[in-house]
């Protein structure tokens, strides 16, 4: 595949180009040590002088452009310096493999406290939207016996682990209650008598809700239109939240498979970018409640008796220029694994990007 970027000028500062080669190379065909490539291409000439006088021939010559390729996608990404002819090709070196890079953290002079961090690296997305996936450990917070920052009563990462997760969540809280039974028997013309007392843990829910996005936290506040909220400091952000009592159709849809609860949100920021989050059924965390209020009031959340939705991770998001609610076909999609936790609470863990 050739194409020409022109005049032969230097860019100001390095321009992200993006080919898509889907259905042009198909990588399980590849052979061992075969992988996409993008060249620069120009003509160079070589002068040389003997007997017979002076002589120029043009010759053409490929200089290779550091890339990525996205085989799920099929797209390759390089940054780019200059004007040139490029030509996308197939190469005889495969990429290097995946290398852990070591961290030694830090340490806190104050409390002591040990902390490290380690971020993911992911190759380029289409559409320049790059996903930012972290890990976090503080021995502070093993000290408190924190497991996760992602979702009520799981057991996350590890004691003193977090995962760096864009999500909404929901207020929830499980309350203890005294049960009491009171048992009597006779044996042997012997009475006997007594109570026995244990916690019932009851689910309660409150539709107060927070976004976190960009490695911000902002508190959501309805708006008088129902379904919209702003951020408690007016945040530039449009937030929706979908269900239905307030139903996403038209230009706010979403297509594919809906969640259990009927319940997610969405998010646009200035540059047109949306964020969907929870629409997916392996994108949204549950959690069991004494009771689910009906449809039209305000305490609605979803079409499940007796649980609710305590946080919606990011399932999707979608460019401005791609955003088509009719082909559904979003710039980066998230997968997750569901797993039930101790008195039925549901967490979630990010498998796929």
């Amino acid at each position: 595949m050739l194409f020409e970027v022109f005049p032969a000028l230097t860019f100001r500062q390095p321009v992200t180009v993006q080919v898509d080669l889907h259905g042009l190379v198909i990588t399980d065909a590849l052979t061992a040590g075969q992988w996409p490539r993008l060249d620069s291409v120009y003509a160079e000439a070589i002068t040389q002088v003997g007997a017979g006088g002076v002589t120029t021939t043009t010759t053409q010559r490929r200089d290779e452009v550091p890339a990525t390729f996205d085989a799920t996608m099929g797209v390759l990404t390089a940054q780019l310096t200059h004007f040139s002819t490029y030509e996308a090709g197939v190469n005889h070196t495969a990429p290097a493999p995946w290398k852990f890079e070591t961290n030694l953290g830090s340490v806190s002079g104050f409390r002591g406290a040990a902390t490290v961090g380690y971020a993911f690296r992911v190759p380029p997305m289409q559409d320049g939207l790059q996903p930012a996936l972290s890990v976090q450990y503080s021995s502070a917070a093993a000290e408190q016996g924190s497991v996760n920052s992602t979702g009520p009563g799981s057991d996350g990462p590890g004691l003193g682990w977090s995962f760096d997760s864009p999500q909404i969540t929901r207020r929830v809280k499980l309350e203890s209650e005294d049960e009491a039974s009171y048992y009597e028997s006779v044996v042997d013309g012997v009475r006997t008598s007594a109570w026995h007392h244990q916690p019932r843990y009851i689910g309660r829910y409150v539709n107060d809700f927070s976004l976190s996005l960009g490695g911000s936290q902002y508190w959501l506040v309805p708006t008088d239109t129902p379904g919209e909220y702003v951020t408690e400091n007016y945040a530039l952000l449009r937030v929706r939240r979908c269900n239905d009592a307030t139903p996403c159709t038209g230009a706010d849809g979403v297509a594919g498979v809906l969640n259990d609860t009927g319940e997610f949100w969405q998010v646009w920021t200035p540059d047109g970018t949306r964020y969907v989050f929870g629409a997916t059924p392996d994108s949204e965390e549950l959690f069991p409640v004494a009771e689910t209020a009906a449809i039209g009031t305000a305490g609605y959340a979803g079409r499940i008796p007796n649980q609710v939705a305590s946080a919606w991770q990011l399932s999707a998001v979608y460019a401005r220029h791609r955003d088509d609610p009719a082909t559904g076909r979003a710039s980066v999609t998230y997968r997750y694994h569901n797993f039930a936790v101790e008195l039925g609470i549901e967490h979630t863990l990010l498998a796929e990007v």
